[in-house]
């Protein structure tokens, strides 16, 4: 069973806090102390020794680890090199504090002891003391996570959990299973945010492995399943119980073996990033809605240089400046964090800037060059100056440029506006006129989206050279839609249709035809609708009029079969015309209005009849039809709810039209989908979508339904949306 969305009001993300570097990449330490017995134990390792070694990469963020190593707990007085766990951490800090660094903190399974081995089954499969042992430990861990947390709160105010939890460890199995890691992530959220209060403390879910040997699908699975127990079993998303996370930990291993041919790495790296990092993000917003803004914390990626050879380390400085890059450009990220610090034993795992044993400027690597060098870039960058928006700018303008920042941000254009307080529906029923909303310093958007959307602005309303004064763009951004068929996309396969009831609107509130219309649509399909809705970049409203409009609504009739239409005419061109004589004995239709008049005869001595209007009629038209010709029969009739005709089929990504059938018979989600592909997928005309998005029914309707009709259906669809709005179920 899959569990969806609640309707309930998030917690304000808190913000990241800054030091004198503001940029997203930074550094993992390695492990901070010396925990061998002997008489090091309890120093600092070198990798912190010495700051300036990691302050020298440029790097924002330091990922220090808070380890327990000799002592007992974060409140143990046993001192250690002069000095206890709390002293130890304080000086680690301190030193990194004061060189611009910010701390970006894991409070893992080593925070604690002993560490845990008897969480990789549900509760239900363990003995009833296994249970009580692991909820114990449980709140132990959360009492150390908080302790650590006040401790060097407000210095450090990002913690990471539990570390790679889906870790099989040996055991082919997870090391902590998902209802486990769920009530880990409560425990921690509910010590940090409600009994300590630290409400502007950001906590990061420990970080699952994104790996090329499980293909994302081990993460992605993880992480659905944490939702649907903490939806299931401890009501999140549910009022006054909010996701205890700001952000899903990740780490990102892909491609790390050596090959000569750069070209075919970097296009098979940024290839896997991309699915990997979407298929993230689409667990997110399918149990947390469609404009959820939750980001990812890559808190370890890196590439090895395992046979420690020039070539090796060539190829690690290239993936880490390929890496990096794609990190920075990505606002899905909010930070991303190298791995790591100084190569290390055992296992040979070469993935540091230094060699090992060499924490010293004649031990780096050119991984550390290419490292040093984008944090130079990025520490150098003066800040970004205020965008001119002196210039007056229309509705319309402030629409165009509410979509460009939605596409940046990977949001649905219609949602962000309405967040930031802007009703698009005023706006959209005079897109000519001067904006008179609310100013732009005092929208609810963070400061990042107001400064991007004062430059969609300030291009919008640059002058031109050549025009009369400047050029006002009256066009919504054409956003492509991924070039894959709807019913491929797995996530789309395991969507409820219905949206939770907290978003359902009752019927008594339709006032008119319209009202009832969108709220039949709405409370059936609403919850696809909103997915698709922030796939294409269109308004949910104009999502429901479409398939309201262009749609009988449902897709199949009280017998259970799927609701068709049969069109003599369409039979008559693909069979009708080779077998004239068969043709007209059985079937006809008006010459000069050839989709009207259409009648049939099982034979020749029966009496001709009517069938369009009764689903009876149809299928036995079509059954008999089926006797001359399958294929040319399967082609004449229009389809389930969208009423899509079966010549059609490949426009929907189909091989054959029997596949259509087939799949249309048994799918009401199919049938949805293929609508949506047909008006604005892969195959279909690019100008629909951009309609669409502008809200330009109008134009749609000539694309979708023919200039003859283009008013009468333009006039529907927009009576509908209008109908959507006055409810407002969002």
């Amino acid at each position: 069973m899959t569990f969806e969305h609640r309707d309930v009001e998030a917690e304000p993300a808190p913000s990241l806090p800054t030091s004198a570097r503001q940029h997203k990449i930074g550094l993992d330490a390695n492990r901070p102390l010396i925990t061998e017995p002997g008489p090091h134990q309890g120093a600092l390792a070198p990798t912190v020794a010495n700051p300036e070694m990691i302050a020298d990469t440029g790097a924002a963020w330091v990922r220090l680890n808070f380890i327990l190593g000799p002592w007992l707990s974060p409140t143990d007085e046993t001192r250690f090199q002069g000095r206890t766990w709390a002293e130890t951490y304080e000086a680690i800090i301190d030193q990194f504090e004061r060189r611009g660094l910010n701390i970006y903190g894991l409070i893992g399974h080593e925070a604690m002891k002993p560490s845990p081995d008897f969480f990789r089954d549900p509760q239900a499969h363990m003995p009833a003391s296994e249970v009580s042992q692991a909820q114990r430990w449980i709140a132990e861990y959360a009492l150390n996570f908080g302790e650590i947390v006040q401790r060097f709160y407000p210095k450090v105010k990002v913690f990471e959990s539990f570390n790679e939890p889906d870790n099989w460890h040996q055991v082919p199995r997870h090391w902590i299973h998902p209802s486990w890691f769920a009530e880990m992530l409560q425990a921690i959220h509910d010590r940090v945010k409600g009994q300590l209060g630290l409400s502007d403390v950001v906590l990061v879910s420990g970080p699952l492995q994104g790996l090329q040997i499980n293909g994302n699908v081990s993460p992605t699975n993880y992480l659905r399943q944490t939702y649907q127990y903490g939806q299931q079993r401890l009501g999140w998303g549910q009022a006054g119980r909010p996701y205890p996370f700001d952000g899903v930990g990740y780490h990102l291993y892909v491609h790390e073996g050596y090959t000569a041919d750069w070209p075919a790495q970097e296009g098979a790296v940024r290839e896997t990033y991309r699915h990997y990092i979407n298929g993230m993000r689409q667990v997110i917003r399918t149990h947390e809605g469609p404009t959820s803004q939750k980001q990812l914390y890559i808190s370890e990626i890196g590439w090895p240089s395992n046979r420690d050879t020039a070539e090796e380390w060539e190829f690690q400085a290239k993936n880490l400046n390929l890496a990096l890059e794609l990190m920075l450009h990505d606002p899905a990220v909010a930070l991303g964090i190298w791995f790591c610090t100084e190569d290390f034993a055992p296992g040979h795992k070469f993935y540091g800037l230094y060699h090992m044993g060499r924490v010293t400027p004649a031990g780096r690597k050119p991984a550390f060059g290419a490292f040093q060098t984008i944090c130079d870039r990025l520490n150098r960058a003066a800040p970004e100056p205020e965008p001119d928006i002196t210039a007056e700018f229309s509705n319309q303008m402030l629409i165009t440029a509410f979509y460009r920042l939605a596409g940046k941000l990977g949001l649905n254009g219609w949602a962000l506006m309405k967040r930031g307080g802007v009703d698009p529906g005023r706006l959209v029923k005079d897109r000519s006129a001067r904006y008179g909303g609310p100013p732009i310093a005092d929208l609810h958007l963070s400061d990042e989206e107001k400064r991007l959307l004062k430059e969609a602005l300030a291009d919008l309303t640059r002058p031109v050279a050549g025009a009369e004064a400047f050029a006002v763009s009256l066009a919504a951004p054409q956003v492509e839609a991924e070039p894959t068929f709807l019913r491929l996309r797995p996530e789309l396969a395991e969507l409820s249709l219905a949206p939770p009831d907290t978003l359902r609107i009752s019927p008594a509130a339709a006032q008119s035809n319209n009202e009832r219309r969108a709220i039949g649509i709405w409370n059936r399909y609403g919850w696809l609708l909103l997915r698709l809705a922030d796939l294409f970049r269109i308004e949910p409203g104009v999502a429901a009029a479409v398939l309201a409009i262009e749609s009988g609504g449902r897709g199949f009739a009280g017998d259970g079969r799927m609701i068709i239409r049969f069109e003599n005419h369409i039979f008559h061109q693909y069979w009708g015309q080779r077998q004239t004589d068969q043709f007209n004995q059985h079937f006809r239709f008006d010459p000069s209005r050839r989709w009207q008049k259409h009648q049939w005869r099982p034979s020749t001595t029966a009496a001709w009849q009517d069938f369009h209007g009764r689903q009876s009629g149809e299928w036995a038209v079509f059954e008999f039809a089926r006797r001359f010709d399958r294929r040319a029969a399967m082609l004449s009739i229009a389809m389930g709810a969208p009423q899509i005709m079966g010549f059609n089929y490949q426009m929907l990504g189909y091989d054959s039209v029997e596949s259509m059938f087939e799949t249309f018979s048994l799918s009401e989600r199919d049938q949805l989908l293929g609508l949506f592909d047909f008006v604005c997928g892969p195959l279909a005309t690019p100008r629909r979508l951009m309609a669409l998005q502008e809200q330009d029914l109008a134009t749609f309707a000539a694309l979708y339904n023919g200039p003859a009709q283009a008013a009468q259906y333009a006039s529907r669809l927009q009576a509908t949306v209008e109908a959507f709005e006055r409810l407002n179920p969002l």
